[in-house]
């Protein structure tokens, strides 16, 4: 005996089922990968650090200049088409609490450009070595920097004036601040130190010499520290006092770590020289990020979420991607449905109904919903729903 079921209707004659999705974790959706020229002229396809600022503006730091993205196109800055920017290298970006981007070049010294105009340190500011790598602002507004020559404290006055000092000659690779205004840096030669009041580099006696070893990059976020090994190890510090050790399996089998960023919302990213790995303070569990169609899995030097929830990946082996966040998510695979013709659609109450060839099938909250209804339907082909 036939039956007929009357449901108002929306016909739809996928072979997946397929409906838009727009929930507060883009990194669940599909992604839709777009290789990025940066520039026709420039000799790079890389960039050594990508960053957007508040203002919405993505920046490259690259071996030929600073790269701006404003949605639209790319606009170059180096010596040969910005004169008051005379660099042709950018190695590292920040930008600090008065919304200054600071650009750290590999040549050139230390710039930062605010209001449109690039201010360039000068020898007579203080500062003398010419490569930047890594940038930092402590809770007083001082800015510092690291890089071959050492650590330097920068301090603007009201009328912009620059001063800098040179508080010690170690040479480092990165730096970051903590929640209690203290240094962290990892020096050039690996080792984890933590600057003491008297501008002393000192092995944190909290952890045991190995772990202070073999140390490639750091970051602080919330009172956190986050530090990576050229290893598998993943080293993480409570508040300054509390420690705690992660390996490859607790990440997802990341290893050689070259970079952590915090994007300023609710994950922190982790570049490796074999994919990139994201962690989720709000579920406190690490993501796998490296499934699917990202087409990037060596040698990240750097990745950023934008504020549409795009990714942006940098590769020194296979340049930029952009990866924007699917507008669809596929029920039928979400749901553990099987792959057939799906020949009407309906929203019943806040349900999904779905006909197909075979029966009716009913999704609420993610989950199949067995019913009479459905027990009855089993087996006959609906071609169409429809309410009165």
């Amino acid at each position: 005996m036939k039956h007929t079921i009357s449901v108002t209707v929306l016909l739809l004659c996928f072979v997946a089922l397929m409906l838009p999705t727009y929930g507060d974790n883009a990194l669940s959706q599909d992604w839709v990968p777009t290789t990025i020229l940066l520039d026709e002229n420039l000799s790079t396809s890389t960039a050594n650090q990508i960053l957007q600022t508040k203002d919405r503006y993505i920046w490259f730091a690259t071996y030929d200049g600073l790269v701006r993205y404003d949605g639209t196109t790319f606009k170059t800055y180096n010596a040969y088409y910005e004169p008051s920017f005379d660099a042709n290298s950018v190695r590292a970006l920040f930008q600090d609490s008065k919304d200054r981007l600071w650009i750290g070049t590999n040549d050139s010294g230390l710039y930062y450009y605010m209001d449109g105009v690039f201010h360039g340190l000068e020898r007579s500011d203080g500062f003398c070595y010419s490569m930047v790598l890594s940038i930092a602002e402590d809770q007083k507004g001082a800015i510092w920097v690291g890089g071959p020559d050492g650590l330097y404290q920068i301090s603007i006055t009201d009328h912009q004036t620059l001063q800098s000092d040179l508080v010690n000659n170690v040479a480092l690779k990165d730096i970051c601040v903590d929640c209690h205004n203290r240094i962290w840096a990892v020096t050039a030669s690996g080792a984890l130190k933590r600057l003491s009041e008297s501008h002393e580099w000192l092995t944190p006696e909290e952890l045991p010499e190995a772990q202070t070893q073999q140390i490639e990059c750091i970051e602080s976020v919330d009172g956190e520290i986050w530090i990576g090994g050229t290893d598998d190890r993943l080293l993480l510090c409570h508040s300054g006092q509390v420690w705690e050790l992660m390996k490859g399996s607790d990440t997802f089998g990341l290893e050689a770590y070259t970079r952590i960023f915090a994007d300023g919302s609710r994950y922190i990213w982790f570049c490796a020289d074999n994919g990139i790995g994201c962690y989720d303070r709000i579920q406190n569990t690490f993501l796998d990020v490296n499934q699917g169609n990202i087409p990037i899995r060596h040698a990240v030097e750097s990745v950023i979420q934008d504020h549409e929830g795009s990714l942006w990946i940098s590769s020194s082996r296979s340049g930029i991607v952009k990866l924007s966040a699917g507008k669809f998510k596929n029920i039928t695979t979400e749901n553990g449905l099987t792959n057939e013709i799906v020949n009407a659609v309906l929203n019943v109450d806040r349900q999904l109904w779905v006909g197909t060839d075979h029966g009716l099938t009913i999704i609420e909250n993610g989950a199949v919903v067995e019913n009479e209804l459905t027990a009855l339907l089993e087996g006959e082909r609906i071609r169409h729903m429809m309410r009165d």
